[in-house]
């Protein structure tokens, strides 16, 4: 059965808003509309895009050469029959859209949207806690762990700053709030908002991170399995993504294990591997990442913090082993808004007059 692919950028935004009817803000629409054929690239040849054709067209010769032979270059015109969805990530939103579209798709309700939440982070926590196999490295003390806060009197009663804040339902820097001192009316504002809308937040004690990156899984017949590894950047304290390193994965690794032994990352990957199967193994089909991040403690000690979030979708660090492993490319992998691609880079969604995002590839030079 072949696939339907959609890109949704705002699945977290969506989750959070638990609606069918929920309405992106309109610099997020531009970026799903402008972005549309970015599934071409992990597509194959058997599945189908629900994205704009004539982007397709619109693209560079050399890309459109590169997605006929190893890529997807079908689209949804609304009667294609016997498809599987396959969406950026799952919500509200697309289960009742694939519902329309007679795709296949996954139950949804309030568990599997919990699934989804930085509850499963504290649920991961937990068993990696427990586990005698975590390297010493990434193992964190009892009151470094990230913590569940459901009234602003306990957060206010409770937490150790600084510290960073995020909401059940975000990533890539959104929904995050950094608190250095004794939160004030702005402050307090976001956290009863955030309490309010989305039940509770998360508060994570704030690192001297040096080094961004994470294992990426696929679950499939409730078996999971890691399928490489992703080097990306950040701005900021927030952590919003800037883009993602595209090389061969002995090379990846060998960039990670300058802040982690060989040894101790592979135990890391393979405990990380088992407790995912645990936690979604029965509950969930299809890619997902685990960020991760090197930091250095108060005594100066280098070490690894385990999970920073989990993005149970499709994420761009597997779209950097796709253009690798399929396409043979090299570089960096840059989603910007404002920036377009300079002579020389690849485009994966075509640069045009009206576009506001692009995404493309920089070439090693």
């Amino acid at each position: 059965m072949g696939k339907l692919l959609l890109f949704n950028p705002d699945t977290e935004m969506a989750i959070a808003d638990n609606s069918a009817n929920y309405t992106p803000p309109k610099i997020i629409a531009n970026m799903a509309r402008d972005l549309s054929i970015l599934p071409c690239w992990w597509g194959k040849k058997e599945d189908i895009v629900k994205g704009e054709a004539t982007h397709f067209e619109s693209l560079p010769d050399a890309s459109k050469e590169m997605l006929k032979q190893n890529g997807c270059t079908s689209f949804y015109h609304g009667h294609e029959p016997n498809l599987k969805a396959a969406p950026w990530g799952m919500n509200m939103r697309e289960y009742k859209r694939f519902k329309r579209y007679k795709a296949a798709v996954p139950e949804w309700n309030s568990a599997t949207r919990l699934m989804y939440s930085r509850e499963s982070t504290i649920h991961l926590f937990t068993l990696l806690a427990n586990n005698p196999n975590v390297p010493e490295c990434c193992q964190l003390a009892q009151e470094n762990r990230p913590k569940i806060y459901t009234t602003v009197s306990w957060l206010q009663k409770d937490i150790v700053l600084p510290a960073m804040l995020k909401r059940p339902w975000s990533s890539s820097g959104r929904g995050n709030l950094e608190l250095r001192e004794k939160p004030q009316d702005k402050e307090l504002d976001w956290i009863s908002g955030s309490i309010r809308k989305q039940g509770f937040v998360v508060a994570e004690k704030f690192y001297d991170k040096i080094f961004d990156f994470a294992l990426e899984f696929h679950i499939k017949a409730g078996k999971c399995k890691c399928i490489g590894y992703s080097i990306f950047e950040t701005t900021g304290v927030t952590g919003a993504y800037t883009g993602n390193t595209i090389d061969k994965p002995e090379n990846l690794k060998k960039s990670i294990c300058k802040y982690i032994s060989e040894d101790d990352f592979d135990k890391l990957e393979k405990v990380m591997c088992e407790v995912c199967q645990k936690i979604f193994g029965e509950k969930y089909e299809g890619y997902f990442g685990v960020d991760m991040f090197a930091y250095k403690d108060e005594n100066g000690v280098q070490k690894i913090y385990p999970c920073v979030e989990i993005n149970l979708r499709m994420n761009m660090g597997i779209l950097a082993i796709i253009l690798n492993e399929r396409y043979g490319l090299k570089g960096t992998l840059k989603i910007t808004c404002g920036v377009p691609p300079a002579e020389g880079d690849i485009q994966l969604c075509p640069a045009l007059p009206n576009s506001t995002y692009y995404a493309y590839v920089t070439p090693s030079r």
